[in-house]
């Protein structure tokens, strides 16, 4: 008798997650051989820390974040955002910025990708947002924690295969 074994989308769905990611965990690897990050394409930076770090003061720039293991605190302006490999961070404005890097070690290193928006399009965007007008503008966040499901963590990771082929990835990234 055979015995047939039926796996549900759930179990597809998280199967691709967990290969994507270490798809992406080894790209980051073999890109940032050393704590720091890297530019690895224009606009896409490649983040690898081997323990904890902090604070780290900058001006945020607008940008879309994805952690691919361990977890960071962020300070946008005076708002607190904390996310890991389940969420991700989206910055909509310049502001300054102070990030912590709070899960990371030799065995499992902080590993992220941060792609930078184009203001243009941000501008754009925000604009054609319904934004109540009665809010003032201290009241519009500069940041948001979301979810980050299967299919964009598949985008950020065709994004960083382009990397391989640097002519394609100015084509093809805006795409992905």
């Amino acid at each position: 008798e055979r015995v047939q074994v039926v796996v549900g989308e759930g179990e597809r769905g998280a199967e691709q997650e967990r290969a994507a990611r270490t798809e992406l965990a080894e790209r980051i690897m073999r890109r940032v051989t050393q704590d720091g990050r890297i530019e690895a394409a224009p606009g896409l930076f490649l983040f690898r820390y081997s323990s904890p770090t902090g604070p780290l003061y900058g001006v945020s720039e607008p940008s879309f974040c994805v952690i691919v293991q361990g977890s960071k605190e962020v300070f946008v302006g005076e708002q607190r955002y904390c996310y890991d490999a389940s969420r991700y961070l989206l910055v909509s404005a310049e502001v300054p910025a102070v990030g912590h890097i709070i899960e990371a070690s030799m065995e499992r290193p902080y590993l992220a990708v941060r792609l930078a928006l184009d203001r243009a399009l941000v501008t754009a965007v925000l604009a054609e947002a319904t934004l109540d007008a009665a809010r003032s503008y201290a009241a519009v966040a500069a940041g948001a924690v979301s979810r980050l499901d299967a299919n964009l963590l598949d985008s950020v990771l065709r994004i960083v295969r382009l990397i391989d082929s640097p002519r394609d990835y100015s084509v093809l990234a805006p795409l992905a």
